[in-house]
């Protein structure tokens, strides 16, 4: 963990990153430092999250470099996620009931109503994630019931300044989680940091970050049944370790089927760019956490960061069943589940659990209130198969087919979406899909072998990487 020294010289990029839903084979949910969304989206990349910390530093720097990175996070749709890093490593039971380093109870308080009231002003009230104290399980904290009970009244108050707020409580991966059940129940998310350098591990700890993610992950959910966040992943290059970093990013992009499965909502990247003057946990492999180095040159992992959050073919799940597309809108919920499931369930920001229903085209559909930004959670069951679940932070993507026509070798369709759109394709009969072009009179549409008789189906997707699917329509040639 880095001191709030170094904390400082990282907020100078304006650390975010954000989520979106998870589609299987698509956009992974990514996020990275707000600085630097966009940077990483001109790149062809897509920021989920962006991510900005706060600290007790506020108070000399002021509050217009956490507003800015507020801005920067919503001009580029990336959902905010703020590190609220009040006691840091000055963390203990004496720190916290009697003050130290000019910190107090008092002051948290107030400095946690003030980060709710600003960007509620700067989001208008849109969704952002706060994560309490991130690697608070530490200095005797842990075992120490005042500070579960702290950490609830936290969580509580922050809502109550800003009602978009989402509360993350920000674990270490080192365990302890059991002494915190009143933070857990009063947060929203759970979560937890990763981070790895040469100065203090082995290559083969930090280049397939994917298991130790998802062994955290399925404790953590074990524990609390909450979605979980990876709210700060951070591999030094310092010390040859360019590789690791590429390593590590095609690991996560292999196994992100397996990393929703285990809970898991989103992955925030600490930050795109090096930074100098670093102290902290690591040494001087606190500087080289950026995939680019300070003078913007890329070093190798730079095109594997991107493209994982491109997608671009990851395996779902190693199970009978997979959800292979999950969209709707604020009211509609709806699933494609591949492996024959008997049934289908969703629940939206924890409330209960709300049975699906097959429709007449195919997928499983609910109709519920799912705002932009909601937490979306849903199972699939029976057929001698092993429960699956999904989580999503809803963006609420649909999109609609009409006109739908053609021939023999010519398929063609209107598309709408609430979204910018960047591909249109078409499937034959459950075969390779085949994207569309949008021609010039509005349509989509391409030479496409569709005999009499066949089974045609479309899929849209968002530029967020979100798709949809069309019912099957049957061909008439």
């Amino acid at each position: 963990m880095q001191t709030p020294a170094s904390i400082r010289g990282v907020l100078a990029l304006g650390l975010v990153g954000a989520l979106i839903a998870i589609p299987t084979a698509a956009a992974f949910p990514l996020g990275v430092d707000a600085g630097s969304v966009g940077e990483f989206d001109s790149a062809g990349g897509h920021a989920a999250f962006a991510q900005t910390w706060v600290g007790p530093w506020m108070r000399s720097s002021g509050w217009g470099g956490f507003e800015n990175d507020l801005r920067a996070a919503s001009d580029a749709g990336a959902t905010p996620v703020v590190l609220w890093n009040y006691w840091g490593d000055a963390i203990t039971p004496g720190c916290v009931q009697n003050g130290c380093n000019g910190m107090s109870r008092g002051e948290w308080d107030a400095m946690a109503s003030t980060l709710a009231q600003k960007a509620n002003a700067v989001l208008g009230g849109r969704t952002f994630y706060v994560v309490l104290e991130p690697e608070f399980n530490k200095g005797g904290i842990t075992g120490w019931a005042p500070f579960d009970g702290y950490l609830a009244d936290q969580a509580n108050l922050i809502r109550s300044q800003a009602p978009g707020a989402k509360v993350v409580l920000g674990f270490g991966s080192w365990g302890g989680y059991e002494s915190f059940p009143r933070a857990a129940a009063a947060s929203d998310l759970v979560g937890f940091q990763f981070m790895r350098a040469s100065t203090r591990d082995a290559p083969s700890d930090a280049q397939a970050p994917s298991g130790a993610m998802i062994s955290t992950a399925q404790t953590l959910r074990g524990l609390f049944a909450k979605p979980v966040l990876v709210f700060d992943v951070a591999i030094a290059s310092y010390g040859g370790w360019e590789w690791v970093q590429q390593a590590a990013f095609r690991d996560l992009q292999a196994r992100s089927g397996d990393l929703a499965a285990a809970g898991i909502v989103g992955v925030v990247w600490r930050s795109v760019h090096d930074i100098s003057g670093a102290i902290g946990y690591y040494g001087p492999a606190e500087n080289s956490f950026g995939v680019k180095r300070a003078d913007g040159s890329a070093k190798s992992a730079w095109p594997d960061l991107v493209a994982l959050s491109q997608g671009g073919g990851a395996p779902a799940p190693s199970q009978g069943l997979s959800f292979a597309s999950v969209h709707g809108n604020e009211w509609w919920i709806e699933a494609t589940v591949t492996g024959g499931p008997s049934w289908v369930s969703a629940r939206v920001d924890g409330g209960p659990w709300m049975a699906m229903q097959p429709t007449s085209w195919g997928t499983w559909g609910l109709s519920a209130h799912a705002p932009a930004g909601s937490l979306v959670e849903l199972q699939a069951g029976g057929g001698g198969a092993a429960t699956i679940t999904d989580f999503r932070v809803w963006s609420g993507f649909s999109a609609g087919f009409a006109n739908v026509k053609g021939n023999g070798w010519w398929v063609q369709a209107d598309v709408s979406a609430n979204a910018p759109l960047v591909d249109v394709s078409a499937s034959v009969n459950g075969g390779p899909w085949t994207p569309l072009a949008l021609q010039w009179w509005g349509s989509w549409g391409a030479t496409v072998q569709a005999p009499a008789g066949s089974s045609v189906q479309l899929r849209a997707t968002s530029a967020a990487g979100d798709t949809m699917l069309s019912q099957a329509y049957p061909w008439s040639g």
